[in-house]
Parts: C-alpha cells; structure tokens; sequence
C-alpha cells in the first residue's frame, strides 16, 4: 500500500528554488534515502513533509487521501515523525519528560509521570541502552545520546512514516542498526553481518594457534565493545562458545565504547590486570586504533591479537607480519555495496541468479571471512580506513 506521494514539491526561497519539482514515493515496509549535493533541497523537502514548510508547488497524498501539512503537530497527528539534524530536545529537561513532549501521558488533566517513565525506559531497552534512564537529564548526554533519545521520541508517537535528517551524523552504526531492530517493518530486504559467527571465528582461530604452539592452558583476553548491545553479546558469546568447544576459557575481559580512546583506556587497565597473556581478541577494528596504542606503550609483544571488522589499518598489520596482530574476522566491509546491487534487483522486480527463489530474500547475512597473512591480498580492496 502506497503511504505517502509527493508530486512535483518545489520551494521558492529568495534567488533560488530548492527543491524543484520532486517526486516521492513511499510505501509500507519501505525504506529510502535521499541523495544529493549540499543545497539541493534534501532537507528542505524533509521540512516540507514535517509541516514545518509549505511548498510552492505541487501536493501531498497520505494514505491516499490529498492532504495539507500546515504545521508538525498536524504531521504528527497524521503519524508523520521526523527526526532533524538539530535535534530539538529541551536539554534541561530529563529523557522520559522529552521522550513524551507533546503528547504527555495524562489523567484528571494531570500528567502521569511514571507512565512517562516506563515508557521511556521500555522504549531506551528497546534501543539497546536500557543505561540512559528516564530521570537522565538531556544536555548531559553526548550528541549520540541524544540522538537516541530523539529514535525514541519519535518511536513513542507510533507513527507510521518516520523521517530522519542525517540520522547517523552522531550515533554509531551499531546504534542505526538497533533503530532497523526494533522496527522490523521498516525494510523490505535487511542485510548486515553474523556478530556471532565473527566471535566463533575469532575463537576458533586463537584455538587453533594455542594448539599448534602446544599452549595447554591459554590465558585468552577479549577486548568488547558497548555490552548492552545485542550484537557485542553475540560476538562474546560466539567467542566463549569456539573457546570452550576448544577446552580453554576467556578471561581477563574489558568492555569499550567502539572508539580508539576508550579502546586504549580498557587495553591498559586489561594489560595491567595480566601481566601475562597468549592471545587477545579486540571487537572492532576502530577502537583496535586505542587498543594497539596501549599495547605499544605497555611494550607487550608475548601474545597473538586479532582484530573485528576488517580495516585497512589492521590488513597492513596482518600483512606486515611484524608485530601482535595475526588476524582480523571481516564484518563485510563491502555490505553497502552488496545492499546497493540487491536493491537494483528489488526494483527490476528480479531474484538473486542462480537462486530458486523468485524473489530477493528478506534477510542476507553476511559471511565473516577471517583474513590471515596468508589470504590478506584478497581483501586488501575491501579495507575500510580507521
């Protein structure tokens, strides 16, 4: 069912019109992205859909019904919540009084604040970080957190068309892959990477050097990421699985944030707590930066790292062959452009070649390669820079 057209939108502003004669079309369970150059319209056309400007030309279908958005709260009350690059929280305020402003839960003309509450402490767990409480105060958050709090916003509405400006400028990509979590409807296709198998893989690896290097006992440390998120816990867990299947335990273990500060500040405080170590799993290739700038202060060299996601930085490492890091376990780098081919196929109405199935699945999870010295040269195209 066709949710929203948008036929011919066109804005005149002093000197220039921006945008000029566009067409949208969204339909439910759809997802689309806007691309453009600085000052072609993009946001201009999302303030237009949001109420907050009224176009020039052309018209608006909701549901299809010929409809006029004067204002955001009329956009609101259709289910049209839209999510700006400037947020706009009230920063002195706490997460559960933003995460219901405007449309407060009320009795007797009084607001119930701890309904106000549960709900956004449901809806933050939702997200992935039940740690942002409701009686948080907005301001103090970082710019990813109040982000999160304005997903949560505009989960809160229930609405039916969700309309975000640059919604991954702050939060990390992990955080914009728990908002497509929790709203399954939102795509027609999902693709991303097997967090679990990455772990196993890791595993399984540092398994098999301890064996070849006739390590009885292992002393196995592990360097997460955010524990709270759903895909850190799947990685962990896929590395104690590999681990104990092998017959040896993880332990020392450290939790970062996915950046190269907090990477570098958990590394020292694991490197300090194990004075000896075999092997060492970092999560993510970014925060591997801080992790491997500790190592390199701490002048340890005695154990075999490997790292996750499949940077550049980390390829050269493993490709140099001159220090800890043997290994990194991909979380494909080359998704997007996977994700850019099968949505070409969705809208030539074609299935995957050589596939039985008429149609595009509705799920493709990526395979977790482990690059070694030995096959890095394949993958060197695919590194992403940390």
């Amino acid at each position: 069912m066709t949710l929203l057209r948008m036929t011919g939108i066109g804005k005149v502003f002093p000197g220039v019109r921006t945008p000029d004669r566009v067409d949208l079309e969204v339909a439910e369970g759809e997802v689309h992205r806007l691309l453009g150059q600085n000052g072609a319209g993009k946001s201009t056309l999302i303030k237009v859909l949001a109420g907050a400007h009224q176009p020039d030309d052309g018209e608006i279908t909701w549901r299809g019904a010929k409809t006029a958005l004067p204002s955001p709260v009329a956009a609101l009350r259709l289910g049209i919540a839209t999510m700006y690059q400037e947020l706009d929280l009230v920063p002195d305020l706490p997460v559960a009084e933003n995460v219901v402003l405007g449309h407060e839960p009320a009795r007797f003309g009084f607001t119930r604040r701890r309904a106000a509450r549960d709900l956004a402490r449901a809806l933050m767990a939702r997200l992935g970080h039940p740690e942002i409480g409701p009686d948080r105060e907005v301001g103090r958050l970082s710019a990813a957190g109040q982000q999160l709090v304005s997903m949560a916003r505009a989960l809160a509405r229930d609405a039916r068309l969700i309309v975000m400006d640059e919604p991954t400028a702050a939060p990390a990509a992990d955080e914009v892959d728990n908002l497509f979590r929790v709203t399954p409807l939102a795509y027609r296709l999902w693709i991303g990477g097997d967090n679990y198998r990455r772990g196993v893989n890791a595993g399984e690896y540092i398994a098999a050097r301890m064996k070849a290097g006739n390590i009885a006992d292992p002393i196995i440390g592990e360097v997460a990421g955010i524990d709270s998120l759903p895909l850190t816990q799947e990685r962990s867990q896929g590395f104690r699985d590999a681990s104990q299947r092998a017959g040896f335990s993880v332990g020392p273990r450290v939790s970062a944030s996915f950046t190269s500060e907090s990477g570098e500040q958990q590394t020292a405080n694991l490197l300090q707590s194990a004075p000896e170590l075999d092997a060492l799993w970092d999560h993510d290739d970014d925060q591997g930066i801080g992790v491997m700038a500790a190592i390199d202060s701490a002048g340890r060299e005695e154990f075999v790292m490997v790292g996750g996601a499949g940077s550049r930085n980390m390829m050269d490492l493993i490709k140099a062959d001159s220090g800890v890091v043997k290994a990194t376990v991909l979380y494909s780098p080359s998704m997007a452009s996977s994700a850019i081919a099968l949505a070409r196929l969705l809208g030539q109405a074609k299935g995957i070649g050589d596939v039985a199935e008429h149609d595009i699945p509705a799920s493709i999870t990526t395979y977790s390669a482990v690059v070694t010295k030995e096959n890095v040269d394949q993958y060197l195209d695919v590194g992403f820079d940390s």
